[in-house]
């Protein structure tokens, strides 16, 4: 693990190398509930790019209760970006601002990678989730279309 940020005595925020990331599954588990760990670890192993930021509590056994999963991009409508695929903080310390430590910490990743941007989705369901980025200056731009191939 490589330290990016010590907020506090208390609290670092760290990056995971690809071998780490089994330790964040439980926590990512909690966003992804049917993704198998032998999947997460496979697909991100894959994805190009992908970097995982991790929140530590020393007061909680160094436990980790936020992660982030993100990657620097570049597409024409956003322009050179970095898209939050993950951002979860463990369900029993929520509303400590964790996620709010952690959006900022990738907030000044994008910006020392000289992006414009920092880009998410999330579900129509999460309104909750809508509120914190919202609060925490993001805004709502467009809807996601899928369809099953």
């Amino acid at each position: 693990m490589k330290i990016i940020k010590a907020i506090s005595e208390q609290l670092i925020i760290k990056e995971l190398a690809q071998a780490e990331f089994e330790q964040a599954y439980p926590l990512v588990h909690q966003l992804r509930q049917a993704l198998p760990l032998t999947d997460f670890l496979s697909v991100t192993a894959q994805m190009q790019g992908y970097r995982a930021f991790v929140l530590m509590d020393s007061d909680k056994a160094d436990k980790i209760v936020a992660y982030a999963g993100f990657a620097e991009q570049l597409n024409l409508y956003e322009g050179r970006h970095i898209f939050v695929y993950e951002l979860v903080t463990d369900e029993v310390v929520r509303s400590q601002g964790y996620g709010k430590m952690l959006l900022s910490a990738l907030t000044e990743e994008g910006k020392r990678l000289g992006c414009e941007m920092l880009v998410l989705t999330s579900g129509l369901q999460r309104v909750d989730a809508h509120r914190f980025y919202e609060n925490n200056g993001l805004t709502k731009t467009s809807f996601v279309f899928r369809k099953e191939l």
